[in-house]
C-alpha cells in the first residue's frame, strides 16, 4: 500500500539535489561546498549528505539512492509506528497493525517517501527515538539508546536537538525513583549525546565559521509572524478528512499516556508541532514538516481509540469498537483534500523539476565549466548543470541569507533576497521569473519579476531594479531540448557566449 503510494505519487523534491550536489562535491574532494571554495552551510540534512558521498564515491546513482532512502525510510516509518503502538498497547496486536497501515495509507507520507530528502528518515529516527523510553519507566539503558538515536536524529536535521531536549525532559518527568535516582538514570546518556554533539559542532562551527546553519538563516522564523503563518499551516493540514477523527483520538491518546507517566510521545507530538508553528511552516508540498508528526498521531490515536472505548464500552468489545476507529481514519486517509499543496506537487513533479532538469542540461553545455549562474530555485538547475550557482533566496548564500528582510509573511523559506548584492558578484548570467521557460521567442521584461506568482516578484524584483543590471545584462534566449525557450539575461561582456532568439 505504501508503495503503491510512492509509485503513484512519484515526486522527487528540488531540495534533493540540493544534498546531491553537496554529497559529489564531498566524494569529489571538493568539501562540503555547493560551489567550490564557498564553505557555506546550505544543507540541513549532514547524516544523508554524508552517507551519499559513500555511495557516490562507490559509483551508485545519487538520485537513485537518495530516492531509495527516503523510500525505505518511509517503510521504516510504518514499522515502527506498528511497533511502538504494540509496546504500549501489548494486548492490542490488532490495533498495533491499524496504527501501522494509517501510516501506510497517508498520501503525505508516500509523497515525501519517494522525494530523495531526509524527510520520511527524519521522521523514522523521531519516532525510533521515543520507542525505548516508550511502555516502561525509563531507566539508563533505555535513556541511552534513545540518546544515540537522538545524534543521529540531530545529524538527520538540526531541529532534532530540540526534539532530544523534549524527550530528555520527559524522560526525567516519567523516570522512577527520587531527583538523585532520576538524574542518575539520565546522566549516561545525557553525557553521549553533549560530549558527541559537542564534538560535532565544534567540527561544524570551525569548517563552516558559523554559530547556526545558514539555512535557518535564510529561512529563520520563530518570530509572530511566523507562528501565524505556522498556525495556518496546520489549520490547511487539518481540512483532510483523516485529520478531523484522528486530531481528537490522537489528543486523547496523549493525554492517556501523560497521566500513566508515559510521556515520551506526547512530548515528542508537542515539539513536533510547536517546531512547525515556530519556523513558520514551509513552501515545499504535501505538508513536508507535518510528516514527522504522522506516524506519530497514528500511534497516539491508537492509544486514545483504546482508552476511549475500554472506558466506555464493557468487556472485550471495546477492543472491537477501537479497531474501527482507527480504520476509519485508514479509510479516510485515502481521501486526502487536493488543495494548494497538492496543487504545488503536480506541477513541480509533472512541469518544473523536468523544466529545471533541461535548463541545467542546456547551460552546462553552452557555458564555461567557471561561469556563474544566479536563480532560484536552484536544485535540478545545480545538479545537471554543474555550474557555480549564485542562490538568489540565499539557502546556499551566507550574504543574502543575513540579509534584513522581514520574513513570516511570504513564502516561507523563499523569502530573503539582496538583488544589489546579487549584481554585486557579477554573475554570467541570471535566471529571473522563477527560472522562465516558455514557448514565446521573446518574454518582456516587465513580466519576469511577476510571471510566476506575487512571491516571485517580492523575491526577485530588485534585481531588474538596479542601475546596474539594465547597464551591464542583455536578454537571452537558450533553445532547450523539448523545442521550449528558456528566457534569461547574460552579462553584456558575455553575451558572444549567447546570442538572443539562440
Amino acid at each position: 500500500m505504501y508503495a503503491y503510494g510512492v509509485w503513484r505519487t512519484d515526486f522527487i523534491s528540488d531540495d534533493a539535489f540540493i544534498a546531491f550536489r553537496y554529497a559529489r562535491n564531498l566524494a569529489r574532494g571538493l568539501g562540503l561546498v555547493w560551489n567550490p571554495g564557498e564553505r557555506i552551510e546550505g544543507y540541513s540534512d549532514f547524516l544523508l549528505v554524508i552517507a551519499l558521498a559513500g555511495l557516490e564515491r562507490l559509483g551508485v546513482d545519487l538520485v537513485v539512492a537518495g530516492r531509495a532512502q527516503s523510500a525505505t525510510s518511509g517503510i521504516a516509518c510504518v514499522l515502527l509506528a506498528g511497533g511502538v503502538t504494540r509496546r504500549l498497547l501489548p494486548r492490542e496486536p490488532l490495533l498495533a497493525g491499524a496504527a501501522a497501515l494509517v501510516v501506510a495509507a497517508n498520501p503525505y507520507v508516500a509523497a515525501w517517501g519517494g522525494a530523495g530528502l531526509e524527510t520520511t528518515l527524519f521522521a523514522a529516527l523521531a519516532l525510533g527515538t521515543a520507542l525505548p523510553l516508550s511502555g516502561r519507566a525509563p531507566d539508563a539503558r533505555a535513556f541511552l539508546l534513545a540518546s544515540a538515536l537522538a545524534l543521529l536524529l540531530a545529524l538527520t536535521r538540526p531541529e532534532g536537538v530540540a526534539l532530544y531536549v523534549a524527550l530528555a525532559l520527559a524522560a526525567f518527568g516519567s523516570a522512577e525513583g527520587d531527583l538523585q535516582q532520576r538524574l542518575r538514570a539520565l546522566a549516561p546518556g545525557a553525557a553521549l549525546f553533549t560530549v558527541l554533539g559537542a564534538t560535532y559542532f565544534a567540527w561544524r562551527l570551525s569548517y563552516f565559521g558559523d554559530w547556526l546553519p545558514n539555512t535557518f538563516r535564510a529561512k529563520s522564523g520563530f518570530t509572530p509572524a511566523h507562528a501565524l503563518r505556522g498556525l495556518a499551516y496546520l489549520v490547511a493540514f487539518a481540512a483532510n478528512p483523516f485529520v478531523w477523527l484522528e486530531l481528537p483520538l490522537a489528543t486523547l491518546g496523549a493525554v492517556a499516556l501523560w497521566r500513566r507517566r508515559e510521556r515520551a510521545l506526547p512530548a515528542l507530538a508537542l515539539a513536533l508541532l510547536a517546531l512547525v508553528i515556530g519556523v513558520g511552516g514551509d513552501g515545499l508540498p504535501m505538508y513536508r514538516f507535518l510528516v514527522p508528526l504522522i506516524p506519530v498521531a497514528a500511534v497516539l490515536a491508537a492509544i486514545g481509540a483504546n482508552a476511549l472505548t475500554a472506558r466506555w464500552i464493557p468487556g472485550a468489545a471495546h477492543s472491537g469498537v477501537a479497531l474501527a476507529a482507527v480504520g476509519a481514519v485508514f479509510a479516510l486517509s485515502f481521501f486526502p483534500v487536493r488543495d494548494a499543496q497538492y496543487g504545488l506537487m503536480v506541477e513541480q513533479r509533472d512541469y518544473e523539476i523536468p523544466t529545471w532538469r533541461a535548463v541545467g542540461d542546456a547551460l552546462g553545455h553552452v557555458l564555461p565549466h567557471d561561469a556563474l549562474v544566479a536563480a532560484v530555485p536552484i536544485g535540478a538547475l545545480g545538479w545537471y548543470s554543474d555550474l557555480p550557482i549564485l542562490d538568489m533566496a540565499g539557502l546556499t548564500d551566507r550574504t543574502i541569507a543575513r540579509a534584513p528582510v522581514p520574513t513570516g509573511s511570504g513564502w516561507a523559506g523563499h523569502e530573503k533576497h539582496d538583488g544589489r548584492y546579487v549584481l554585486s558578484r557579477r554573475p554570467d548570467a541570471i535566471l529571473l521569473g522563477n527560472i522562465l521557460v516558455a514557448d514565446a521567442a521573446h518574454v518582456p521584461l516587465h513580466l519576469f519579476p511577476t510571471f510566476t506568482n506575487p512571491y516571485t516578484a517580492a523575491r526577485e524584483g530588485d534585481v531588474p531594479e538596479q542601475p546596474e543590471f539594465r547597464r551591464d545584462y542583455v536578454q537571452a534566449a537558450l533553445r532547450l531540448a523539448d523545442h521550449a525557450t528558456l528566457h534569461f539575461f547574460v552579462r553584456r561582456d558575455r553575451a558572444k557566449l549567447l546570442t538572443p532568439g539562440e
